[in-house]
C-alpha cells in the first residue's frame, strides 16, 4: 500500500514537471510573439497592405467574368476586406507608438503611403451597391484617419527635418487625394446621386457639347461602337435610376442600331458595352478619373512620389548602419518605387480605355486619327455563355418583339413602306423564317411609355390554332412568372426529348429553346431576385422532391427515359392517375407541366394546319426572357452589376433603348404629319 503511494507521488510530481515545462514553452511563445509584434506589426501591416493592393488591381477585374462563382467571389472579397482592415491597423497603430529616433521618421513616412492605399485600386471602388449606399460612412472614417496621419507627421517632423520633411508632407498630399477620391466615387456610384446627376440635366441641356457625334456611314468599327454606347449613356443612367429627365435624342442611335445597317453583333456589342459602362461608374473610379480633375492626378501623382523617392534618397537617415534600420529603408525603397508603377499604370490604363478616347472625343468633336486598339477593345459583362448562331437569333427575335409595330420592317430596311405592304391577315410561323406576321399592328409601348412584355401570350396569340387550343395553352402562363418558368421548363423539356426526329441534330431554335430555358431555371433557383414577382423557391423545391422521389428512379436516372414516363398517354400516365385535380396541384408543378407537354405534342400531331412547335416554342421562351429582363427591379439590375452584370441586364437595357427610340420616332412622325406644309 505504502509502496503505491509512493508510486502516485511519483508519477504526479512527473506530471507537474512536465505540466511546468509545457507552460515554460507556451510563455516563452508568447513572448516572442509580442516581442514580434511590438517590432515588426508596422513593418508587416505596410508590406501587406501594398500587397494586397498589388493583387485588387492584377484581379479586381475577374469579378466582370466570374463572379458568379463562390470561389472568385472569394477571392475578391477577402482581399477587399483586409486591404481595409490593414490599412486602417497600421495608421492606428503609427499614432500610437514610437520607434528610436533613427527610425521614427522612416517608420512615420510609412503613414502616408498607408493613407494612398485607402484610396484603394481604380479597378475596385465598392464590392456590392450597400458600400455606395454608405459612402457617407467612408467620410467619417476619411476624416479621423487624414487628422491622424498629419498628427503622425506633425510630431515627427520639424521645418528642419532636412529631405524628409517635404517628402512627407508631398506624399501627404497625394494620399489625402487618393482617398478622398475614392470617396468621391462611391458618392457618384451611388444609385440617390446618379438620379440626381441625371434629373439636373433637365430637358436635355448642353448635350451637343456631352454627347460624341457617330458617323453614320460608320461600318461598326470598335471606335463607332464605342461613341454610340457613349452617346446614349445618360439614357442608360436614366434607365438605371427611372429619371424623369428628358435624354438625348435617340434617331442617330436607332438609325445604327434598330437597323441593319450594323450587323447583329456589332448591334449586340452596344448593349453589351454600356452594360460595362454602367459597371465603372458603380464600382470602379472612372466616373471620377475621366475628368479634369481626374487625369489631373493621375499625372501629379507619379511625379510627386517620384519627387518623394529622391528626396528621401538624399536623407541623412540612410547613413544608419543598423539592422533595423537598413530593413526599414529598404521597405520604404519598395514603396515607394511600387507607388510610382502603381501610378504610371494607373495613368496608362486611364489614357488608353475607352472612356479617355470619348473624353477628348467630346472635346475635339471629331476624330484627328485612329484610335490605339488597346482603347476599343469591347467591354463585355459576365452573361450566360450563347454560341454566336444562336445569340443572332435571339437577338433578331428580342429586337421584333420589342418593337412589335407594323412599320417594324421600314425602321429594320430604312425603306418608306408601299401601299402594297398591307398587314398580313393570317398567322403563320414558319422554322428559320427571318420575318413574322405582326398581331394588329399594335403599339409596342404600353399607356406609361414602357415596353410591352406579356410573358408569352403574344406568342400564342400568333399560333394558327382554333380558340379553344389557345385558350388551353393561354392557361398555363400563369399570374406568377415563376410558375410560368417552371412549368413551361418540364414541359418544354418533356416535349423535345420525346419529339419525333429528337434524336437527329438539334436546329439552332431548339438550340436557343433549350438555353433560354435552361437560363431562366438558372436565374429562378440560383438568383431569384433577378426574377420578378414572388419567389417560389418552396414551389420548385417540392416539385423537384415530386419528380426525383416518384419518377427519376423508374428511369435510372436517365432524364429522356423520365421524359418518356411523363409523356405517357393520359390514361396511363403516372403524374396524371390521380383524379383529385386539387390535391395534386396543391404544392408542386408537375401536374400542370405534365398537361402542358401532352397538349403540345397533341397539337403538334392533330392540329389542322401545320404548326412549326419548336418555332412557338423559341417565340415563348423569347417573350419570357424579355418580362424577366424588363420586370425586374432596377435595384437587382444594379445589384447584379456588381458581378458583371446578367444577360436580362442586357436585354434590359436594350428594351429600355428601343422603347425610347419607338416613342421618338412616333412623336417625330406625329410632329411631321401636323406642320403644315410649305407653299
Amino acid at each position: 500500500m505504502a509502496a503505491a503511494a509512493a508510486q502516485y507521488r511519483r508519477m504526479a510530481a512527473a506530471g507537474t514537471d512536465q505540466m511546468a515545462g509545457a507552460g515554460s514553452l507556451i510563455t516563452k511563445g508568447t513572448n516572442a510573439v509580442v516581442q514580434f509584434y511590438y517590432a515588426w506589426a508596422i513593418e508587416a501591416a505596410v508590406i501587406s497592405s501594398f500587397i494586397l493592393q498589388l493583387f485588387l488591381i492584377l484581379f479586381a477585374g475577374i469579378r466582370r467574368r466570374h463572379a458568379s462563382r463562390g470561389v472568385f467571389r472569394g477571392i475578391i472579397w477577402v482581399p477587399y476586406q483586409l486591404a481595409v482592415f490593414t490599412t486602417t491597423f497600421g495608421l492606428g497603430h503609427l499614432s500610437i507608438s514610437s520607434r528610436p529616433p533613427d527610425r521614427q521618421q522612416l517608420v512615420a513616412l510609412w503613414a502616408p503611403l498607408l493613407l494612398l492605399h485607402v484610396g484603394g485600386p481604380d479597378s475596385i471602388t465598392a464590392y456590392a451597391i450597400d458600400d455606395n449606399r454608405l459612402w457617407k460612412r467612408q467620410v467619417f472614417k476619411f476624416l479621423p484617419q487624414v487628422f491622424s496621419t498629419s498628427s503622425v507627421l506633425y510630431k515627427t517632423f520639424s521645418a528642419a527635418g532636412g529631405p524628409m520633411f517635404p517628402a512627407a508632407w508631398l506624399m501627404f498630399a497625394v494620399g489625402v487625394a487618393k482617398y478622398g477620391e475614392r470617396v468621391w466615387a462611391l458618392y457618384q456610384g451611388n444609385l440617390s446621386t446618379i438620379r440626381k446627376a441625371v434629373d439636373g440635366d433637365v430637358g436635355g441641356q448642353n448635350q451637343e457639347q456631352e454627347q460624341p457625334e457617330v458617323e453614320m456611314d460608320g461600318d461598326g468599327s470598335p471606335r463607332d461602337i464605342l461613341l454610340c454606347a457613349h452617346s446614349q449613356f445618360k439614357v442608360c443612367k436614366g434607365a438605371l435610376v427611372d429619371s424623369s429627365s428628358e435624354f438625348v435624342d435617340s434617331s442617330e442611335f436607332g438609325n445604327m442600331v434598330v437597323s441593319n445597317k450594323w450587323e447583329w453583333d456589332k448591334r449586340w456589342a452596344v448593349f453589351q458595352m454600356e452594360v460595362s459602362l454602367l459597371y465603372d461608374i458603380m464600382y470602379t473610379k472612372s466616373g471620377v478619373i475621366h475628368t479634369w480633375h481626374g487625369y489631373f492626378l493621375r499625372v501629379f501623382s507619379p511625379l510627386a512620389t517620384a519627387a518623394a523617392l529622391l528626396l528621401f534618397h538624399l536623407s541623412a537617415a540612410l547613413d544608419s548602419h543598423s539592422h533595423a534600420v537598413r530593413v526599414d529603408v529598404s521597405i520604404t525603397y519598395a514603396l515607394l518605387a511600387g507607388a510610382i508603377l502603381l501610378d504610371i499604370a494607373s495613368l496608362v490604363s486611364a489614357a488608353g480605355s475607352g472612356w479617355a478616347y470619348a473624353f477628348l472625343h467630346n472635346l475635339l468633336q471629331f476624330c484627328t486619327s485612329s484610335p490605339r486598339q488597346q482603347s476599343m477593345k469591347k467591354h463585355t459583362g459576365r452573361t450566360v455563355v450563347i454560341p454566336p448562331d444562336v445569340m443572332e437569333l435571339v437577338f433578331d427575335e428580342l429586337e421584333r418583339v420589342i418593337l412589335r409595330m407594323e412599320d417594324m420592317e421600314k425602321i429594320k430596311s430604312g425603306v418608306p413602306r408601299s401601299g402594297d405592304d398591307a398587314e398580313p391577315s393570317g398567322e403563320t410561323m414558319q422554322s428559320g423564317s427571318k420575318t413574322r406576321a405582326s398581331k394588329q399592328g399594335t403599339s409596342a409601348t404600353n399607356s406609361i411609355g414602357l415596353i410591352k412584355a406579356e410573358k408569352g401570350l403574344h406568342a400564342v396569340a400568333e399560333l394558327n390554332l382554333e380558340d379553344k387550343d389557345r385558350k388551353y395553352l393561354q392557361r398555363y402562363i400563369r399570374d406568377e412568372i415563376q410558375e410560368s418558368i417552371l412549368i413551361w421548363h418540364i414541359a418544354t423539356d418533356v416535349y423535345l426529348r420525346t419529339r419525333e426526329g429528337s434524336k437527329r441534330h438539334d436546329t439552332t431554335f431548339v438550340r436557343a429553346i433549350k438555353l433560354l430555358s435552361n437560363y431562366l431555371m438558372f436565374l429562378m433557383v440560383e438568383h431569384p431576385t433577378m426574377v420578378p414577382g414572388i419567389d417560389l423557391r418552396k414551389y420548385y423545391t417540392q416539385t423537384y422532391k415530386k419528380l426525383s422521389t416518384n419518377y427519376a428512379g423508374n428511369a435510372n436516372d436517365d432524364l429522356d427515359r423520365l421524359a418518356k414516363i411523363l409523356a405517357q398517354d393520359e390514361t396511363v400516365n403516372p403524374v396524371l392517375k390521380q383524379n383529385d385535380e386539387k390535391e395534386v396541384l396543391r404544392g408542386n408543378a408537375l401536374w400542370l407541366a405534365t398537361k402542358l407537354a401532352l397538349k403540345l405534342a397533341k397539337i403538334k400531331k392533330f392540329a389542322k394546319t401545320k404548326v412549326d412547335m419548336e418555332t412557338f416554342l423559341f417565340y415563348m421562351w423569347v417573350e419570357l426572357l424579355l418580362y424577366v429582363s424588363h420586370r425586374c427591379s432596377r435595384e437587382s439590375h444594379a445589384k447584379k452589376l456588381s458581378e458583371g452584370g446578367e444577360l436580362t441586364t442586357i436585354v434590359w437595357l436594350m428594351a429600355e433603348q428601343a422603347g425610347k427610340f419607338y416613342i421618338d420616332k412616333k412623336l417625330s412622325e406625329e410632329h411631321n404629319v401636323d406642320r403644315p406644309t410649305e407653299s
